[in-house]
């Protein structure tokens, strides 16, 4: 946070050493004395109404990510995903063309998609796949996947999500490795079976007062303030709706995007999105029964390590430095419903191998 760096302020002596991967902190924040303008806005005022936007494109067409991933997960091979991605590219589909056309007017990344998460005992698993619309014009279909801890028991969810990056499409993609991508997921139930979330994401090698975004110590910083944001945000929200005589979604979006931005603008993470759809969970559903729908105020908090590989990317001199999923080659063995999905070609299970054991085609 850009106070934090001000003369007199234990981060002051960081400036020049903090970074989201693309700038310092000297040369985003005026408290560093740097910035002859005053710090710059990466998300300015036009990011809500960009977001609604795209979540009104979406409302009113099929994206298409539905037959992408039963393409992947019916096992019909990598090859195939891809002239999924193919025929749903920009050039081909009205409303990609629209998504395409909001992200090189904004200057920003735009992912639209949609993941599947569940969480048991506390750990919290999620899958998705997403098209991403770059700022020049570039396309991308991608597979993600986390692995993260919530306050949850026993929970599920599909949403569909909306992410918006300003640091363009040359950093789309990451694999897990020694610095995977750091999501702190702030959710709220609104009410059975609907849920939102507004999610931070940093890079894994970014840092804060000299700590690692990686260390327990740091997410739980960055959590508190996103989270008292958050906070005031959904009593914003509440208030609003009351004013306008009814609990509308779109008007407690608003209000929380209006904070997700505000947020975005402070810690400067490489991106912020939002997510929203059926989403339930034992707790939640607990402590708004209790509380008498109080609970529904306060923001849970999910930490993640994240990864995301591509399966299709155009144009091609744009992808050459993009983390590619490349499926299994010819007679590679797999296991039919387990990990078949990985063959570049559909698989052959031959029943001599009770067809459970298979041959990658």
């Amino acid at each position: 946070m850009c106070t934090s760096y001000a003369p007199g302020n234990s981060n002051h002596g960081y400036c020049g050493q903090d970074s989201n991967g693309k700038t310092t902190a000297s040369e985003t924040c005026s408290e560093c004395g740097k910035c002859a303008d005053g710090p710059a806005e990466l998300f300015p005022p036009a990011t809500v109404d960009t977001v609604l936007e795209v979540m009104s494109e979406i409302e009113r067409g099929d994206t298409g990510i539905n037959k992408l991933a039963k393409t992947f997960n019916d096992e019909d091979g990598i090859a195939a995903v891809r002239q999924d991605c193919a025929e749903l590219a920009p050039s081909r589909n009205p409303l990609a063309t629209g998504v395409s056309k909001m992200a090189q007017d904004s200057g920003m990344t735009i992912e639209v998609g949609v993941t599947w998460d569940a969480s048991v005992l506390l750990a919290n698993h999620a899958v998705g796949y997403s098209f991403v619309y770059g700022e020049a014009g570039q396309y991308a279909c991608a597979r993600s996947k986390s692995y993260g801890i919530d306050l949850e028991l026993l929970g599920f969810g599909e949403v569909d999500t909306i992410t918006l990056s300003p640091f363009g499409f040359e950093t789309v993609g990451n694999k897990f490795g020694s610095a995977p991508e750091v999501c702190l997921s702030f959710g709220w139930d609104i009410g059975v079976p609907y849920g939102i979330a507004l999610e931070l994401c940093f890079n894994g090698d970014d840092k804060f007062g000299g700590a690692s975004v990686q260390s327990r110590e740091t997410q739980e910083m960055l959590a508190k303030l996103a989270k008292e944001k958050f906070a005031e945000a959904g009593r914003r929200a509440r208030r609003q709706a009351e004013l306008d005589g009814d609990r509308t979604r779109r008007s407690s979006t608003r209000a929380m995007l209006e904070a997700l931005r505000e947020v975005g603008n402070i810690l400067v993470p490489a991106s912020i999105g939002i997510e929203y759809g059926v989403s339930a969970g034992l707790v939640d559903e607990t402590s708004e029964a209790v509380t008498g729908g109080a609970a529904m105020l306060i923001p849970t908090v999910t930490g993640s390590l994240s990864g995301q590989e591509l399966l299709y990317c155009e144009p091609a001199a744009e992808c050459t430095e993009h983390p590619m999923m490349e499926g299994w080659g010819k007679n590679t063995i797999c296991v039919n419903g387990v990990n078949c999905q990985y063959c570049e070609r559909e698989a052959s299970c031959p029943w001599w191998l009770a067809k459970i054991g298979c041959f990658c085609g």
